[in-house]
């Protein structure tokens, strides 16, 4: 469907529906016709083609693409985009509603959410500014380089459309930065709110363990005080036949008295 031969002088020479615009950054020589298509293997791609009197009109030949996938009033035909199932599930991705599986471009309708299929959606394009950190250096104008659509399955970043490859609920996806930060948030959450009732908990084991430990130091040291009184009261009542004297001032003491006194005894 795309001749990469395709050169141009003026935008009056990119006629074909899919073409945008030409492209020459050389005066002297000529350009290349822009285009953007949505493709899936084995299966005819689609392009966008913009109307006047009824704003965007998608159907099997033109669709929309990226952030304007929700700024569309007029429903289309066709919807483009599609997100992965847990994320429309868990309520990250959304699309334009649907009512079939004939109104997806993926063929999947779930739940009013076109989800997407194992026959991942590309964008393809020899524009650069359709791309993620993309350098227009070096960048092949004279063919179709075609990257994972968003929410599409991903190994890694450069696969994607975005330039972001991340990995959700599961499955590595190409999700766009809002979506990975609100999951990363919902996750962070869980994971301290888990972290801090397990912190909780052994904090409530610490405190019964010690509060266990001291209850039984103070109950076997009161048993113990209690068994020396008992043996003193004892010693005390055997003996009671026997005088005592109070100990005076150090000084007033009269040692040879005591002695004395001791011998009495």
């Amino acid at each position: 469907m795309y001749n990469k031969n395709n050169t141009c002088k003026t935008d009056k020479d990119c006629a074909k529906d899919y073409e945008l615009s030409c492209y020459k950054p050389d005066e002297k020589k000529d350009g290349y016709c822009t285009s953007k298509l949505f493709c899936r293997s084995k299966e005819q791609c689609i392009f966008e083609v913009f109307q006047e009197d009824k704003g965007l009109l998608v159907n099997y030949k033109n669709v929309s693409s990226g952030s304007s996938f929700f700024a569309i009033e007029t429903k289309p035909q066709l919807i483009i985009e599609s997100c992965n199932e847990n994320e429309a599930k868990n309520g990250y991705c959304f699309t334009r509603e649907c009512s079939k599986n004939e109104e997806c471009s993926s063929g999947r309708c779930v739940d009013s959410v076109c989800v997407t299929s194992k026959n991942p959606l590309y964008l393809c394009t020899n524009d650069p500014n359709n791309f993620v950190n993309v350098k227009a250096d070096g960048f092949a104008r004279d063919k179709l380089t075609c990257k994972v659509a968003e929410q599409e399955t991903c190994k890694h970043a450069v696969d994607c459309m975005n330039y972001l490859c991340h990995t959700l609920d599961g499955n590595r996806i190409c999700a766009d930065a809002r979506e990975v930060e609100s999951t990363n948030w919902f996750v962070k959450l869980i994971k301290f709110i888990c972290e801090l009732l397990i912190l909780l908990s052994v904090g409530d084991l610490i405190y019964i363990g010690v509060r266990y430990y001291m209850n039984k130091r103070a109950y076997g040291r009161g048993r113990s005080d209690t068994k020396v009184r008992y043996e003193m009261d004892e010693a005390f009542l055997r003996d009671n036949h026997k005088k005592y004297v109070e100990l005076e001032e150090i000084d007033d003491y009269d040692f040879e008295q005591v002695r004395k006194y001791g011998n009495k005894l």
